[in-house]
């Protein structure tokens, strides 16, 4: 079943915050550590995700998603479950269970968190978002 646009997007779009926080242009070389550095820097993701279920993750749901529109190995998409992100089975590279209602209000809850940041005169984190929107409207 293909996923829908709003899974997608909320799946890709913490490359793009770190990309925020950070003012850069784009995420060069390790992408799986720019996901690994926005999971144990957010409140709202940190508690669910080690560096291993980051880089899975990464691999299972972003690339998987993004180029083959499935998810890799065993790693699936659900609603309703008890946890935001549970292992398939004892190793934690075969697949993972990732609520995406669950995921979906973290982003959200992290977006507000950023944008807080931002109107409370984060000075280094109100220049890093002039910059990437300067990136990204190619001033």
């Amino acid at each position: 079943i293909p996923v829908s646009i709003d899974r997608n997007v909320s799946l890709n779009f913490n490359r793009t915050t770190v990309q925020f926080y950070n003012g850069l242009d784009e995420t060069k070389g390790n992408n799986n550590v720019a996901f690994w550095n926005f999971f144990k820097n957010s409140i709202p993701f940190k508690s669910h995700f080690s560096k291993e279920k980051a880089f899975t993750f990464y691999s299972h749901f972003r690339c998987g998603i993004l180029h083959q529109v499935q998810t890799k190995k065993k790693s699936v998409l659900r609603i309703g479950r008890s946890e935001m992100v549970k292992n398939i089975d004892e190793k934690i590279s075969e697949g993972l269970i990732i609520d995406r209602v669950k995921f979906h209000n973290a982003l959200e809850e992290e977006i507000n968190l950023y944008k807080n940041k931002l109107l409370n005169d984060d000075v280094i984190l109100k220049q890093n978002f002039i910059t990437k929107m300067n990136l990204i409207c190619d001033i």
